[in-house]
């Protein structure tokens, strides 16, 4: 590698890094993509080379990218493997500086980078992209005379270098915020879709599909562990168009030919692996290769604190590092799944007792019909099947009153979902979003920002607000206001509750001051009677 003492006939004078930042004005927009793409194009234009482009690193597949490029062959190939290539060998690979070279003919790139003799590259010049003082890519200059690019033209195109790295970091953060949302939809569509389960494999099937909407991974699986049989199945299933299932080959499996995989399972740990030739030689391995997985993470699912099964997410062509965001959202997700299960289970339960009450009944009525029709001198028998009838009545209307109450424990828990919605709102998108509003950029971008803020803002607001009585107190407080709302005094709430009166007083303190009742003349049961009503 040299300088070039002098620059080929065919270059002009070089411009100034102010006629540089008004050239890019012109190109700017409220988009980081369209802002590189204009920045890579300035750079060609501003020192007459025959292509510029922005290569970097993909940290998912780890292949050598170009993410933007001005007079490249309609031919050239745009995602290759980074060794060998030029860029990646002179400058991403832990070069800090730029670099110049005068005939690229002459050096041993010319024999790993097939671009270099394909197109007859000459001139070189390249300066690394940073990410938080991290290396991320390289913008590279080509041109096809010898000589053409000198160490003149490096403070130019460091320049615009910085200029890519801030806008690269403006699309790390709006990246960030969009994956996050997308994360977020995702866990509320798929805890939508538990609400109602029809069945589990038409519910897994529904949390599969939603699933591979949002996850970057090309085959998402279902194992269900059979406990009985001691015995794995794929119960459902998505995998990317072109690649072949396994699904009726991989059912009731022994789950004795996987002993690793299922030790730690069954313990709860999770199985990740950017490249399954780190996995420990067996069974398990022998099936990844067999269906060309290259990546792989496995989740436990656990029902009823009983090993469930597993979720596992597939990458066959690329290796993929996974994040513990990703994990940790994608265990999220299980534990909501696994809840619904249970749930499904709890109801299904509760309906075949409901059935095998009612055909107790349905044959006890039909007895008593009998009995009646026959001994109707009996009247003592009578007045004793009466009795137990109206016990029944009185269980029944327990019972529904216990699912009165569930239905407002279910709506205090959507109710604090949203506050935990106005939290994350708060603790994480406002903290970007306020950095954001800090950062220099043009005035219509930040008066987007602003706008963006103050939606956000009130977005929270209003979650954090709750609605009534029921959002202002705890349940203690929910359990004797409504006592007192119905005129018991402390004395007997006190005996209703089983606490002491010192306590009922602290409690009615507490009402008074969250319900804002300044004036000690409002009697506390009736402003509670009168909101109550208002309410209902």
């Amino acid at each position: 590698m040299r300088s070039s003492p002098e620059r080929s006939s065919q270059s002009q004078i070089q411009p100034s890094k102010g006629l540089i930042l008004d050239s890019l004005v012109q190109y700017l927009s409220s988009e980081p993509e369209k802002n590189i793409q204009a920045i890579v194009r300035l750079a060609a234009e501003t020192l007459k080379a025959t292509c510029a482009v922005y290569n970097k690193v993909d940290g998912k597949t780890g292949m050598l990218v170009t993410c933007a490029e001005y007079g490249l062959p309609p031919d050239y190939n745009t995602k290759t493997p980074p060794e060998g290539r030029l860029c990646y060998e002179t400058v991403i690979n832990g070069n800090k500086k730029a670099v110049v070279i005068e005939d690229l003919q002459s050096t041993p790139f010319v024999n790993t980078d097939p671009n270099i003799k394909k197109y007859g590259y000459r001139s070189y010049l390249a300066t690394p992209v940073k990410l938080e003082g991290i290396i991320c890519g390289a913008l590279c200059l080509k041109h096809t005379e010898k000589g053409v690019f000198s160490q003149k033209d490096i403070p130019m195109v460091m320049t615009l270098a910085k200029m890519l790295s801030l806008e690269e970091e403006r699309n790390q953060y709006r990246n960030a915020v969009r994956q996050r949302l997308a994360w977020e939809k995702m866990l509320v569509d798929i805890s939508t879709i538990a609400i109602s389960i029809e069945d589990v494999r038409t519910f897994i099937d529904k949390c599969i599909d939603r699933m591979r909407q949002t996850i970057e991974v090309e085959g998402i699986f279902m194992w269900k562990y059979d406990q009985a049989a001691d015995t794995v199945s794929i119960l459902s299933e998505w995998i990317i168009e072109g690649h072949i299932s396994q699904k009726d080959k991989l059912q009731n499996i022994p789950a004795s030919m996987f002993p690793w995989g299922m030790g730690l399972m069954r313990q709860n740990q999770t199985m990740e692996f950017e490249d399954i030739e780190e996995v420990p030689e067996g069974n398990e391995k022998e099936i990844m290769r067999a269906m060309g997985v290259k990546s792989i993470l496995m989740i436990p699912l656990f029902v009823d604190n009983e090993f469930y099964g597993t979720f596992g997410f597939e990458v066959y062509s690329h290796y993929r590092k996974w994040l513990d965001e990703d994990i940790n959202i994608l265990r999220t997700v299980s534990q909501i799944i696994t809840r619904a299960i249970e749930q499904y289970r709890a109801e299904k339960s509760l309906e075949e007792a409901n059935r095998d009450l009612e055909e107790k009944v349905r044959k006890r009525t039909s007895e008593l019909s009998k009995t009646l029709k026959k001994l109707q001198d009996k009247q003592k028998q009578l007045i004793n099947y009466k009795s137990r009838l109206e016990e029944m009545n009185k269980t029944l209307m327990e019972t529904n009153n216990a699912l009165r109450v569930l239905a407002k424990n279910i709506e205090k828990t959507k109710e604090q979902e949203e506050r935990k919605v106005a939290k994350l709102i708060t603790t994480q998108i406002m903290p970007v979003l306020n950095r954001l509003r800090k950062k220099k950029m043009p005035q219509a971008q930040k008066r987007e920002i602003e706008l963006l803020f103050g939606h956000m803002s009130q977005l929270a607001k209003a979650l954090e607000k709750g609605k009534g009585i029921p959002a202002l107190l705890s349940a203690s407080e929910m359990r004797v206001a409504a006592l007192i709302k119905n005129g018991l005094n402390t004395r007997q709430v006190a005996q209703q509750l089983n606490i002491s009166e010192e306590t009922v007083k602290t409690h009615r303190r507490n009402i008074r001051k969250k319900l804002n009742i300044q004036n000690k003349n409002i009697s506390l049961a009736a402003y509670l009677r009168s909101k109550w009503e208002v309410e209902e």
